[in-house]
């Protein structure tokens, strides 16, 4: 196939690991840490409160991680089943 001159096509980007967003991601990281340390008065209260935070996600996000893989397996197990009972709770008909 062979396109007009004039036609842009995008260009494909070589693999690397290294993206914009990890510049700004490590920027980031730098300026709290520096607020911290130059005024610890309410940015170290705020990084305590955060940090409570962010564990409570990771923590839930396990536990439902854990739950919908248990389910999954035993839905995935129900329908290779040959039992009849457990083909009919799988399946909706």
């Amino acid at each position: 196939m062979t396109l007009p001159q004039k036609t842009v096509t995008p260009t494909q980007k070589k693999n690397s690991s290294f993206d914009r967003w990890c510049l700004l991601l490590a920027g980031v990281i730098v300026l709290i840490l520096i607020l911290i340390f130059a005024s610890p008065d309410p940015f170290m209260r705020i990084l305590l409160y955060v940090k409570a935070g962010i564990w409570t996600t990771v923590s839930l996000t396990g536990i439902s991680f854990l739950l919908v893989l248990l389910f999954g397996l035993l839905v995935a197990l129900a329908r290779v089943s040959k039992s009849k009972i457990l083909l009919d709770f799988h399946s909706v008909r």
